[in-house]
């Protein structure tokens, strides 16, 4: 991937940033777009957003990748905290 899209490997550290940044971002207001969308739309728009940051990573350059890092952690946003919330819901008592 380094070699491919010419950029220092200290660059690929700057991906976990962006990444890092969208998963917060989504995080802070889980509890609306749950609210909002409800658990199911929740999990299938995390698993659809993975697939399309990996799809945009595949064929992009570099600007085109930053963009996907932040995808992905909208994804891993929406993905976990629907998990999340369905263990705690289907799993307390």
């Amino acid at each position: 991937m380094r070699a491919e899209l010419h950029q220092p490997l200290s660059a690929l550290g700057l991906l976990l940033v962006y990444s890092t940044v969208g998963f917060l971002l989504l995080n802070v207001s889980l509890g609306r777009v749950l609210d909002w969308i409800g658990l199911r739309w929740t999990l299938g728009i995390g698993c659809f957003l993975y697939a399309a940051s990996l799809l945009l990573v595949a064929v992009g350059s570099w600007p085109v990748v930053v963009v996907a890092a932040v995808l992905w952690g909208f994804a891993a946003g929406f993905a976990s905290g629907a998990v999340n919330v369905y263990s705690t819901l289907r799993m307390s008592g």
